[in-house]
């Protein structure tokens, strides 16, 4: 009964078949019972890693790269010398001609702006060459200033249309006996960049040096800024000369570019008639403002009552024994 049990048991192949020699085992035995990858076990390190999440790997790449740049530019614009000027030359560095080149000096069309610091007459004219004497004496014209007491100075004047106001220097200003103001709201461009912050501005009474024929009847006044350096006395700017345009000669507006403004001897007749009703209505005005402003000083006064004193009664007496009547007249006892 137990024989034939134990018979089919030795019979019954095994789970795992054994292997055929015991030294060297199946080798799926071992891929069986071998363990999984280990996941903690440490990487080795690759130095080639992303440059992305290190700044300063980043930064040395890109000098590396901007280095071999220059030094393909440098080949490329390199230029052998002979041999006979290497030996005259001073050694000089590596593409030095592209960073040394010499800049050609530039012409602008637009004029300058005035330097009320240096001589302004260049600025006049937009061409290259320098001004001849005879536009530069045409420039300038005499003008006589007067203070209040009526006392006139003789000054030299520019005439600058490029300036934008008119312009005296200090000295001259005390010499003419002009009233000076303090000047907190001015500043103004001079032609060397630098900016300009006048101290004092006046109002200064002058006219031309001329007859009257010619406009030196006309008595202005305008507003001048008042400088301490200045190498000119005086300095009329564009507005003064392009109004008192008609009492200019044509030569001086064709040297200063105002061909356009230049008059015939009629035409400047009319002109200067012209102004002289302008300042005669405008004295009338004046004298009449003053009128009135006068009459309501006396409308608003108090009127003070005369005090009457008393006076005694004057009486005659005459002289019965003198022939004559005699008068005399005395006061009463």
């Amino acid at each position: 009964m137990y024989g034939n049990y134990y018979a089919a048991y030795q019979q019954t192949p095994p789970m795992y078949p054994a292997p055929p020699n015991p030294v060297t085992p199946n080798p799926t035995y071992f891929a069986r019972q071998a363990p999984g990858p280990n996941i903690y076990a440490p990487t080795p390190y690759n130095p080639t890693y992303s440059t992305r999440s290190d700044p300063y790997r980043q930064q040395q790449q890109q000098q590396q790269q901007q280095q071999q740049q220059q030094q393909q530019h440098q080949q490329q614009y390199q230029q052998p010398q002979p041999q006979h000027q290497l030996q005259y030359q001073q050694p000089q560095p590596q593409n030095y001609h592209i960073h040394h080149t010499i800049e050609q000096p530039r012409q602008s069309t637009t004029p300058e702006p005035s330097d009320v610091t240096c001589s302004s007459s260049s600025t006049s004219s937009t061409t290259s060459s320098p001004p001849t004497t005879s536009s530069t004496s045409q420039l300038e014209k005499e003008v006589y200033f007067y203070n209040a007491h009526s006392d006139k100075t003789p000054l030299r004047a520019l005439l600058d249309t490029s300036a934008d106001r008119n312009f005296i220097r200090l000295d001259r200003a005390l010499e003419a006996g002009l009233e000076l103001r303090l000047c907190t709201h001015l500043n103004f461009w001079a032609g060397d960049g630098s900016i300009v912050k006048p101290k004092y501005i006046a109002n200064g009474r002058w006219r031309f040096n001329a007859r009257k024929g010619k406009g030196g009847g006309f008595i202005w006044t305008d507003e001048f800024v008042v400088l301490e350096n200045m190498p000119r006395d005086v300095i009329l700017g564009a507005e003064v000369v392009v109004e008192r345009a008609f009492l200019l000669p044509n030569e001086t507006l064709r040297a200063l570019g105002l061909s356009a403004l230049a008059l015939t001897k009629e035409q400047r007749k009319l002109r200067e008639e012209e102004e002289k009703r302008k300042r005669l209505k405008q004295s009338l005005e004046t004298r009449r403002q003053a009128l009135e402003r006068k009459a309501r000083r006396n409308l608003l006064r108090p009127k003070h009552k005369n005090v009457v004193e008393n006076e005694e009664d004057e009486w005659y007496d005459c002289e019965e024994d003198d022939s004559s009547v005699a008068a005399t007249v005395g006061s009463r006892s």
